[in-house]
């Protein structure tokens, strides 16, 4: 399984900073980086406001660290595209412990 854990992907967090004029700006943040093993799940195409939005999933396997919560509110950045979580990591056992994360993108 680790010669399947060759893609580096990066979850990120929001968070906020004061902007100088009593406002706050939000921006995202790195929190995590590690290898994953990234299969492509799905692709949907979404009729919304007179557009087409392409919209596609993948299922990233990364190895639990327990030092770290993943929340579905963070983004997951892969190959430059940005990911939002579909569900929360789910922990799954295949000769060690892993945890699966399905995530979507606009294409």
């Amino acid at each position: 399984m680790v010669g399947g854990l060759r893609h580096r992907i990066t979850f990120q967090q929001k968070v906020s900073t004061p902007d100088g004029s009593g406002g706050t700006t939000f921006t995202w943040e790195d929190y995590y980086t590690c290898s994953a093993a990234v299969t492509p799940t799905t692709g949907t195409r979404l009729l919304a406001d007179d557009q087409t939005n392409l919209i596609g999933a993948s299922t990233f396997l990364i190895r639990e660290n327990p030092d770290i919560t993943i929340t579905q509110d963070m983004i997951l950045v892969f190959g430059g595209e940005n990911y939002t979580l579909a569900m929360p990591p789910v922990v799954v056992q295949e000769k060690g412990r892993f945890m699966k994360i399905i995530a979507k993108k606009k294409m």
